[in-house]
């Protein structure tokens, strides 16, 4: 499964009631996790690099951030 397809199938399952939403999330990081081994993309560090991301774009939407 590919990190692309991985989001899609996640996004459109995130309406399901039958899964909590945290196991989906958990579900979608392994998949990125999976991905990311195949294609010897180092996770740790994309994942710190989108937690910048994620802290920057907080900021200019005015949201407390740490």
């Amino acid at each position: 499964l590919s990190g692309e397809m991985a989001v899609l199938r996640h996004v459109v399952e995130i309406g399901n009631d039958d899964e909590e939403k945290e196991t989906q999330l958990t579900d979608l990081l392994a998949d990125l996790r999976h991905w990311a081994h195949r294609n010897r993309v180092d996770f740790i560090e994309a994942d710190r690099e989108a937690e910048d991301h994620f802290q920057d774009e907080l900021r200019l939407e005015g949201e407390v951030t740490k």
